[in-house]
């Protein structure tokens, strides 16, 4: 039985990849002021942040600046089960503490900052260059439940009790940054080119809990039950160094002040190697110890393109000049030369359509013959999982204006925006949620000298979705590899825990110091 509950482990283990890594389940609002925005600032960005957002941008983004931004986060996501069955908590570590599976839980997200640090270099009138170093606006930490007595994914109370979300999440840590390096180009006065490269590096750790229900193995018919005596506590360390991301934009100017973007964005898939901790019946009175195979193991997770596009109306107190560049008056800073100086106005309108369809699986890789030891019993693992996702195409509607009070010194800005659901319905999970959603931002920038400082703050507010039984459809993966030298066992399925209403809030302050050095 033991080594049934070990390959068990193994294979239900990796049911919680990063998914916060994946392209399309980003917020809104790349910096300060794109999320003073709420993102509609495809067209607006005039600082070194169009490397990653408008690389075409950086044609016309004068002298040399350097930005730093830092969003940070802070995130409540909860989860109210409508499923409640006693369960008998006998040689458990509940034992006489409860008898309330399914207790809403809610994370446990500690606030976090969002980094986008970048230097641009205006070489010529045609010629804009940019490098930095950019965190997308995801969810990279979470933690759902308490660790209680050296146990994690506990609701925590009186009656301390396993929560549900333990099946699909305990606790992830997923940051993501990437290096990029870009050019803009001005082809004529009226139209104007960018790309831009970058390589990220991702680092990939979470925990989760398998139910290993044996019966359904050994007698046709019988349901798998998720009884916390039989959970295993596994735990995915990976990392992947290399992820490639490519972006190109054009944008022109039909006529002076309106100004038409197409920006397409590439990331390849993540591809992570690691390893595989597992601890049996670690809810029980007397665990036993942790095991890690010898043996690396591969997630693959696949990443969508993102297609936008952009429109924007300035009202300019002058026209741009032969270069391009807007007209100005030098000030004593030589800093003139953008939005604050010469826009009294601006409203722009952004759609973004993420081709979320492509991830429809992640799959693990684990190489063929690869067994891990339990005390004197070497027991043998999956060569290959794939898991069912069911993402669908997201759709982001974005609005945003920014109002000059006073020339050179004072802008305010607000925004709006909304998306749609990315799963298919009844598929809504734990680890990250790109559900539909709204949001709001507003903030300002003031210019003292040859520093802008901008303040911002976005509210995000996601629908609140409750699967009932019919709808509900995430099954707990029923990790049972092979019994004995029997075949694979693959036809059978755990109980639905995604049963239950979904809560989610999140808020974005945003800070960001931009120096024209030049």
């Amino acid at each position: 039985m033991r080594r049934i509950l070990v390959v068990a482990a193994m294979a239900v283990a990796v049911s919680v990849p990063a998914t916060g890594l994946a392209g399309g389940l980003e917020f809104p609002g790349v910096g300060a002021q794109g999320a003073g925005r709420a993102g509609a600032n495809l067209l607006r960005v005039d600082d070194a942040l169009s490397l990653h957002i408008n690389p075409a941008n950086l044609a016309i983004t004068p002298g040399v600046q350097l930005s730093a931004n830092f969003n940070v986060m802070f995130i409540s996501r909860c989860f109210t089960p409508t499923i409640e069955e006693p369960i008998n908590y006998q040689n458990s570590y509940f034992a006489g503490r409860g008898s309330e599976l399914y207790a809403p839980i809610c994370n446990d997200d500690t606030p976090f900052l969002i980094p986008q640090v970048g230097l641009s270099w205006r070489v010529s009138q045609r010629l804009g260059l940019g490098i930095g170093v950019i965190a997308p606006e995801n969810t990279p930490f979470g933690v759902w439940g308490s660790e209680v007595d050296g146990r994690p994914g506990i609701v925590d109370g009186d009656f301390p009790t396993a929560s549900v979300v333990r099946g699909d999440l305990i606790e992830q840590n997923t940051p993501l940054a990437y290096l990029a390096i870009g050019a803009g180009y001005q082809v004529h006065p009226r139209l104007r080119i960018g790309a831009s490269l970058g390589v990220g590096m991702a680092f990939i750790k979470f925990s989760t809990a398998a139910s290993t229900d044996l019966e359904p193995a050994l007698i046709p018919g019988v349901e798998v039950t998720d009884d916390p005596v039989e959970n295993v506590l596994t735990e995915i360390n990976a990392q992947d160094y290399f992820v490639p991301r490519a972006q190109l934009t054009i944008v022109a100017e039909p006529v002076d002040g309106f100004e038409i973007a197409l920006n397409g964005t590439w990331s390849d898939d993540l591809k992570s190697t690691g390893d595989l901790t597992v601890t049996p019946f670690y809810l029980q009175e007397n665990p036993q110890d942790a095991v890690t195979p010898d043996a690396e193991i591969k997630l693959t997770i696949p990443r969508p393109l993102q297609l936008a596009l952009g429109l924007r109306y300035a009202s300019r107190d002058t026209a741009r000049g032969e270069d391009g560049v807007r007209s100005f008056e030098k000030g004593s800073n030589d800093v003139g030369g953008d939005a604050l100086t010469d826009e009294a106005w601006d409203i722009e309108f952004d759609v973004q359509y993420e081709l979320n369809s492509a991830v429809d699986a992640f799959t693990v890789d684990i190489p063929e013959g690869t067994t891990a030891l339990l005390g004197n019993i070497e027991v043998e693992l999956p060569s290959a999982l794939e898991l069912p996702q069911n993402w669908k195409n997201q759709w982001s509607l974005r609005l945003g204006s920014d109002i000059r009070v006073i020339p050179d010194h004072l802008a305010l800005r607000a925004g709006v925006f909304y998306e749609t659901h990315g799963l298919e319905r009844g598929q809504e999970r734990f680890n990250f949620q790109p559900f539909q959603r709204i949001g709001v931002g507003a903030g300002f920038t003031a210019r003292a000298g040859r520093l802008d400082f901008v303040f911002s703050y976005l509210h995000v507010h996601a629908f609140r979705f409750e699967n009932d039984a019919e709808t509900a459809a995430i099954e707990q993966l029923y990790g049972i590899y092979r019994i004995g030298d029997g075949d694979p066992i693959d036809d059978i399925n755990g109980p639905v825990f995604n049963q239950g209403r979904f809560e989610t809030t999140a808020h974005f302050v945003g800070l960001g110091i931009n120096l024209h050095l030049r």
